[in-house]
């Protein structure tokens, strides 16, 4: 028997203590990793997840029961489980698709992506990457206090966003699209980046 301890609750994997017990730990692992998945909504590695969902104790054949698992149930929704094949299990991403029958909605999605309107929550991530003059994913999601990934996505199909070492920045059509030339013409600059940096600073020290 082994088990697996988060804080002062032990659960035995391997072994129930009581009817059903192993079949509800592993349904909460499989939540999470769905959770996890479907929230960040890109490619993530199995050692990202693992932290993230909190499954650092778990061996390596247990994960892949889960991961079959849940390809499993997710196939009955229009959707399956995308892994890559990289040899290094850890570093191996995962993302949730949807299957090639069910195309024409992504390709529907993304069409409505690159025309329209932009949406507040767009507007919103292109306005924090361009007052910081540049911001991690992170950063951006954690000054709204929400994921911005979809959103990131949309401005980087817009070309409204261009990213460079893991930071998203204005790109130049976007700066011809507002007017401007450089980053420090925006309308009030230094004081509403001074706020983004405060809030960006209270948030990370919790």
């Amino acid at each position: 028997m082994r088990s697996v301890c988060r804080g002062r609750t032990c659960y035995n994997w391997g072994m129930e203590e009581k009817p059903g017990a192993r079949e509800n730990l592993l349904d909460n692992f499989l939540k999470k990793i769905s959770v996890c998945l479907f929230l960040y909504s890109e490619p993530i590695s199995i050692s990202k997840l693992r932290i993230i969902s909190e499954l650092e104790e778990i061996r390596q054949s247990d994960l892949e029961k889960m991961f079959s698992l849940l390809n499993d149930k997710l196939s009955d929704l229009g959707l399956s489980l995308l892994r890559d094949s990289n040899p290094m299990f850890e570093q191996q991403e995962l993302m949730i698709v949807a299957k090639d029958n069910w195309g024409i909605i992504a390709r529907n999605i993304k069409r409505d992506e690159l025309s329209g309107e932009l949406t507040p929550a767009a507007l919103q991530v292109m306005t924090i990457a361009a007052y910081l003059d540049g911001a991690t994913k992170e950063e951006i999601s954690l000054i709204r206090g929400t994921q911005s990934s979809q959103s990131l996505r949309t401005l980087l199909a817009r070309g409204l966003l261009q990213a460079e070492a893991g930071k998203y920045f204005l790109s130049l059509d976007a700066l011809r699209e507002i007017g401007i030339s450089k980053i420090s013409e925006l309308p009030e600059f230094e004081r509403i980046q001074k706020n983004f940096r405060e809030k960006l600073e209270e948030v990370q020290q919790g």
